[in-house]
């Protein structure tokens, strides 16, 4: 998390820009990590957190505009491609153009928040013929929904959450976190970010753990 941290005050908000974006193309960045120590940041003063907002949403759009013309010009390759290491990639691409039908160009507003959807709504918008204005309209409020409530819950709780990822993770503490309100309403895949890096805190504290007992027992014999 210092790392982040540091990234921001070096480099400002281009930073969260570049991994807001990565993130929504589906490269294994945490952008919501970026959002919080953003939060942090703002809350201090050092950040200016309707900038930072403006343009992680701006940077969200931009990506799911690749995903839209991507499923213009290819359609249920595109879903495929997606849905790769799903189970059943028919099943899942499937049920998505099935949601995608019954609610329309609608269904970007809220997909962001279910995980599997929030990736397949923009190729599929594309695929479906949904003008580029109506794309954009609906892509917007999507984004901001989710890009607000990100960084809401990102600035109310910053604090713990630098503090959580800073040692390895009280898990109690991380429990109570996610299952507090401002949490519940994060999209999942984000959540998912978050839990991952505590994971690999923790398993990395293990393995210094276990490394200073083999090198105590060495020295003793």
């Amino acid at each position: 998390m210092n790392v982040i941290v540091h990234l921001l005050v070096k480099h400002g908000y281009s930073v969260l820009f570049v991994s807001v974006f990565a993130r929504q193309m589906w490269l294994p960045v945490p952008a919501m990590l970026f959002l919080i120590a953003a939060g942090a940041l703002a809350a201090s003063g050092r950040m200016t957190l309707a900038v930072a907002l403006g343009l992680a949403i701006t940077a969200c759009l931009l990506a799911d505009m690749v995903w839209y013309e991507a499923g213009r010009r290819w359609g249920d390759q595109i879903l495929h491609f997606i849905y790769g290491l799903a189970l059943n990639p028919d099943a899942a691409s499937s049920r998505s153009k099935e949601t995608f039908v019954r609610h329309g160009a609608r269904t970007l507003m809220l997909a962001k928040f279910v995980v599997g959807l929030d990736a397949a709504t923009p190729p599929l918008a594309g695929l479906s013929g949904t003008s580029l204005t109506h794309f954009i309209a609906f892509d917007a409020i999507g984004a901001a929904l989710c890009q607000v409530s990100m960084s809401d819950s990102a600035t109310s709780s910053a604090r713990t959450w630098i503090v959580l990822l800073r040692t390895p993770p009280d898990w109690a503490r991380l429990g109570s976190l996610l299952c507090s309100p401002h949490w519940l309403c994060m999209p999942a895949a984000s959540l998912f970010d978050g839990i991952a890096l505590c994971a690999n805190f923790e398993w990395h504290a293990s393995h210094q753990r276990s490394l200073r007992r083999s090198w105590t027992r060495a020295n003793r014999s």
